[in-house]
């Protein structure tokens, strides 16, 4: 079963951002939702078998142009930055 995290508004009102996780925590996912047509978009998606629940959930940067995160991608929780149109997010 999925769980939705938490969910906010783009600074330009203009995209959702969702952060969802499974209920086991091992998969977790990062969605943005367009308010004009409301086509879904997978930002992120990561799984990990010794994950455990990250009480911080995903932002928006504040130019609303990528999403800021706490991830366990290397096995130790650090912050993220994931650019829009990137493929792997850069840790802080």
């Amino acid at each position: 079963m999925r769980l939705i995290d938490s969910f906010n508004w783009s600074p330009d009102g203009r995209r959702l951002l969702i952060d969802q996780h499974a209920d086991d925590a091992v998969n977790r996912w990062i969605y943005t939702v367009s308010a004009d047509d409301w086509s879904l978009h997978e930002v992120w998606h990561d799984s990990g078998a010794k994950r455990t629940f990250s009480p911080v959930n995903a932002q928006w940067a504040s130019d609303g142009q990528g999403v800021i995160f706490i991830g366990d991608l290397d096995d130790r929780l650090r912050l993220y930055s994931l650019p829009a149109g990137a493929m792997r997010p850069k840790a802080l």
